[in-house]
This record gives C-alpha cells, structure tokens and sequence, in this order.
C-alpha cells in the first residue's frame, strides 16, 4: 500500500525523496545513489498504518553496485548465501 515516494534518506536535517515508479511487483525494490562510495553501516525502518492496519517490513536483501549496472548480494558469513535480514 506504501508508494516508493514515501520512502526518504535522511542526511543531518535534510531528506530525499525517489521518483514514483510504476508496476513494482511483490518483489519491490528501492534503489538509492549516494552520489560517491560510502560505507553503509546501518538502516532505520519506519512502518506505518493503513486502514487500521501496522505495515512494516518483515525482512529484506540489500544489494550494491559501484556502477548501478552490476549488482552483488550482501552474503551470509563464510557462504555463497545471500544474507536475508530479519527485523
């Protein structure tokens, strides 16, 4: 029920805010440029309520690229697993 728009990155007292994408299916993705290589070293999620009902993510892959052509899974420790994060 959530629009990718109301997703936002949070930089100090600043947001930002992705265009609206059409057709994203069950398996829905948000992609984020950073501008430059970062390390990453956590994420927030926020749910929210529709109709009366708490929607929030359950667990979740990330995925990298250097060139946003190429994409690697976070692995799972000393395996060829993709790691699948739990909240």
């Amino acid at each position: 029920g959530w629009l990718p728009e109301q997703a936002r990155l949070l930089t100090g007292r600043t947001g930002w805010v992705v265009a609206h994408q059409q057709g994203l299916g069950k398996n829905q993705s948000l992609e984020l440029d950073l501008g430059a290589q970062r390390m990453v070293t956590g994420l927030i999620l926020q749910g929210g309520k529709y109709r009366d009902v708490n929607i929030f993510i359950k667990r979740f892959r990330v995925t990298y690229s250097t060139n946003g052509t190429d994409w690697s899974h976070i692995l799972e420790e000393n395996s060829n697993r993709v790691k699948v994060l739990h909240v």
